[in-house]
């Protein structure tokens, strides 16, 4: 990815790609590469149009994968797929929805007493 532009590209489909390179490659949670990534998916969470609707949503999911392998901001995971779920049930496509269904599990708020 990085020989057609890697983070830097224009092309929002070789901005995730190489985004979900960084970030499997970062098996071991290499704050620097997870950042990278962080600030790519961002930029594709910034523009739903130009993105498309599957990478912005793949992009909403990556965000919230990392928050949740790096144990931070951990807190705002539940609420923000539950913001997400009311934009889209689905989450955009049903090959993404396991995957926010199985964060939003992890990350629900305790009942209340």
């Amino acid at each position: 990815f990085d020989a057609v532009g890697g983070l830097q590209a224009a092309d929002p489909g070789v901005l995730l790609g190489a985004a979900d390179a960084r970030v499997l490659a970062a098996a071991a949670a290499d704050p620097e590469e997870l950042a990278a990534a962080m600030a790519a998916y961002r930029r594709l969470a910034a523009d739903r149009d130009a993105a498309g609707p599957v990478r912005w949503w793949t992009a909403q999911l990556r965000m919230l994968q990392i928050l949740d392998r790096t144990n931070r901001n951990t807190s705002a995971i539940g609420p923000r797929i539950e913001r997400l779920r009311l934009d889209d049930p689905t989450f955009g496509d049903p090959r993404l929805r396991a995957a926010f269904e199985s964060l939003a599990a992890r990350h629900a708020a305790p009942p209340s007493p």
